[in-house]
């Protein structure tokens, strides 16, 4: 599925997406080191207008949740 066609599917309780590297991170490496700047400007944007409920990220071998932003948790 697309994040284009992510929504098309209204009895979907959860929109969820996998990815590298997170906008946002609790580990090791920095918060505004690269790329999470441009990942904050252009990736977030997308999910968020995507409906995507859930981001989980594998960059950092840790588990941590955010509070939503625009609508989408970051694990």
């Amino acid at each position: 599925m697309s994040l284009a066609t992510a929504n098309a599917d209204s009895g979907a309780d959860w929109v969820l997406a996998a990815m590298h590297l997170l906008p946002w991170s609790l580990g090791a490496h920095p918060e505004e080191e690269w790329p999470a700047p441009a990942l904050r400007a252009v990736v977030h944007p997308l999910l968020a207008a995507a409906g995507v409920t859930c981001a989980f990220g594998s960059h950092n071998a840790l588990y941590a949740r955010y509070e939503p932003v625009d609508g989408v948790t970051y694990v």
